[in-house]
């Protein structure tokens, strides 16, 4: 399995948000779905070490949980936030020379896959689209060469 969460629980305040959660996900592409309010986005922070939780979540068979979150993007885990999280003075080549590291993902990579953010590269996150925006926050996360991406739409 490349990720394992057995008894995940997640806690705000004294509001228990994920009860027992237990899920396994070997390759390939996969999606978690429910109405709002159901736990998806607690349950994407809690995988990628953004907010605390008590059980096991463990990735290629490493236990990652209690990690702090740079670890586990370090550890080959990407994420792609809910509400794409661009900065608005930012041009899109700023933000992809930000996230930019070593790996077969690069900015011109990225510009390749995504020639809508090549023809938009000197503008600010605040110009772009909605979908736009998207795909820079997706290319953000792919420049860390994930092996597991997340993505919390």
């Amino acid at each position: 399995m490349i990720l394992e969460i057995k008894n995940l629980d997640v806690f705000y305040g004294r509001a228990h948000a994920l009860q027992g959660v237990s899920l396994a996900f070997d390759k390939g592409i996969v999606a978690v779905v429910g109405r709002n309010g159901m736990g998806k986005t607690t349950l994407c922070n809690a995988i990628t070490g953004l907010v605390p939780a008590r059980g096991s979540v463990k990735f290629n068979g490493e236990e990652i949980l209690g990690l702090p979150a740079h670890a586990i993007t370090d550890k080959g885990i990407g994420y792609v936030p809910q509400g794409r999280r661009v900065w608005p003075s930012l041009s899109v080549d700023e933000h992809l020379k930000l996230s930019s590291t070593k790996g077969p993902w690069t900015v011109e990579r990225i510009y390749q896959t995504f020639p809508r953010l090549a023809e938009r590269k000197r503008n600010g996150g605040a110009e772009l689209s909605g979908g736009e925006q998207q795909m820079l926050a997706i290319s953000r996360a792919l420049l860390f060469n994930p092996k597991l991406l997340v993505m919390d739409e």
